[in-house]
């Protein structure tokens, strides 16, 4: 019970607080605001009003705007097949240490008749693959890395392009081999 009446006290202290501040400016020219007037020095009382619970007004022509954008950004949206790219995901982290990638998509929906698929890793064409939706790159470096991937039909029209995804791709150097691991030893010298 004391805890309540602890809390409530705590909550509504504030709402009976001072609701007048004093201002003076002292020999310096610093000014202070205190809640008590000052003794040495003639001050000025403010009045502070309490802030009211909204006051910004929210005008009502910006409802119309955002339907009819809405309705833009659906008209803009392409209406052909749908590329994905699953694996690896946005913000990933892979750890591979041979720098082995396998890049999985999904495609909705397949085409009827053959396909390639390109990847492409920071803005160059790293790999493709025929009729599949997966890929692996081999030696990626390890680092920050930009993934797409587009779908061409077999006479080379571009079917559909997906967004752009980062993933991380984390390798083990022995630079980064820890000082306390020991030396492994070839034919008993120190390697």
């Amino acid at each position: 019970m004391r805890l309540f009446w602890f809390c409530l006290l705590l909550f509504t202290l504030p709402l009976y607080s001072a609701q007048t501040v004093h201002r003076w400016v002292d020999e310096q020219g610093n000014v202070h605001f205190s809640d008590q007037p000052s003794g040495q020095h003639q001050s000025e009382l403010i009045e502070v009003v309490p802030p009211t619970a909204s006051s910004t007004p929210v005008p009502e022509t910006q409802q119309p705007e955002v339907v009819a954008s809405a309705e833009a950004a659906n008209a803009q949206r392409p209406t052909g097949p749908l590329l994905l790219i699953e694996s690896p995901s946005n913000g990933e982290i892979v750890r591979e240490n041979s720098g082995l990638v396998i890049v999985k998509a999904s495609l909705a929906p397949l085409p009827t008749g053959s396909f390639t698929m390109r990847v492409i890793l920071d803005g160059q064409q790293k790999g493709s693959a025929n009729n599949t939706l997966v890929v692996e790159l081999e030696n990626v470096e390890r680092g920050m890395h930009q993934l797409e991937l587009q779908v061409f039909d077999e006479s080379g029209k571009l079917l559909a392009s997906s967004s752009k995804t980062t993933f991380y791709l984390l390798r083990v150097s022995v630079l980064s081999r820890p000082n306390n691991q020991p030396t492994p030893k070839v034919n008993g010298a120190s390697g």
